[in-house]
C-alpha cells in the first residue's frame, strides 16, 4: 500500500497449489498479453483489504525492463497513464481492480490497446506495423456494426514530436462507409472507427515530424513519471 504493498503474484499462488496464504496479501498481480502481434502486455492489480491504498509494483518485478520509460492505458478507467518509470503505481478503492496495458517508449508511435481489449472475445486485432519513411501506423482490426471502435496510441514527444495529420482506411472500406475521426493531446492519441456492418477493417495513422517543445513548455516530459487523464 502507501508504505509498500504485500503482493501476490497469481502464477507464484498457482504454484503454492493452496499453500500459498492470501491472508497476508494486500493485493493480486498478474501480468496478461492482451495481444501477440504487436505483443502487448497488461497489469493487473487487485486490492484485496476493502480499504482505499495506492498499489505499487517495481516493473522490474513484472519482466520489464526498470529503468526504460513505460506509456501505459488503464482499460477500467479508460484513461491513458505515464509517461512512467521505475515502477506501476495505481490509487484503488477497496477491492478495486486495474488493468493497464504498457508498452516501452521509443522513437516510434504504438498502439496501447483498443476498446475491444478487454472484452474477453475473439481478437479484434490483426499485426500492426510502422512504417519508418512513410511514417505510417498501420493495421487491420474486426470491428462490431454501428459501434465506435476506438485505438488508443502513444506518439513519442521526443526526441523528435510525432503528430498525427490524418486516419484514413482502405479505399474499398471507405467505400463501405467507414467513417473515422482521431483526437491527439500530447503524446496520447485517440483514433475513432465506425462501419455500418460488423467487418475487418484496414487503418493506417499517418504522422508528420515536428520539433520537440523546449521543456519548460511541456507539462509532462517523457523521461518524468505522471499521469495523464483524458481530456
Amino acid at each position: 500500500g502507501d508504505g509498500g504493498a504485500t503482493l501476490v503474484s497469481l502464477i507464484d499462488a498457482a504454484k503454492a497449489a493452496g499453500k500459498f496464504d492470501l491472508g497476508k496479501a494486500e493485493a493480486l498481480v498478474a501480468v496478461v498479453t492482451l495481444y501477440e502481434k504487436p505483443q502487448r502486455l497488461a497489469v493487473g492489480l487487485l486490492e484485496l483489504l476493502g480499504r482505499q491504498q495506492t498499489i505499487s509494483v517495481p516493473l522490474g518485478q513484472l519482466g520489464l525492463a526498470q529503468d526504460a520509460v513505460f506509456a501505459g492505458y488503464d482499460l477500467t478507467t479508460d484513461t491513458f497513464q505515464g509517461p512512467l518509470t521505475g515502477a506501476l503505481s495505481r490509487l484503488l478503492s477497496g477491492n478495486g481492480l486495474a488493468l493497464v496495458a504498457l508498452g516501452q517508449a521509443g522513437a516510434e508511435p504504438f498502439l496501447l490497446s483498443t476498446s475491444h481489449s478487454a472484452s474477453g472475445a475473439e481478437p479484434d486485432l490483426g499485426e500492426v506495423q510502422w512504417d519508418a519513411q512513410r511514417k505510417v501506423l498501420s493495421g487491420a482490426s474486426s470491428v462490431v456494426g454501428d459501434e465506435k471502435y476506438e485505438l488508443r496510441l502513444f506518439a513519442p514527444p521526443e526526441p523528435v514530436r510525432l503528430v498525427a495529420e490524418t486516419a484514413s482506411v482502405s479505399p474499398p472500406d471507405k467505400e463501405a462507409g467507414i467513417t473515422t475521426d482521431l483526437m491527439q493531446t500530447r503524446q496520447w492519441l485517440r483514433v475513432f472507427l465506425r462501419s455500418p456492418k460488423a467487418q475487418q477493417v484496414k487503418w493506417q495513422v499517418t504522422f508528420a515530424e515536428k520539433p520537440a517543445r523546449r521543456a519548460e513548455e511541456v507539462a509532462v516530459k517523457l523521461s518524468a513519471t505522471a499521469l495523464s487523464a483524458r481530456r
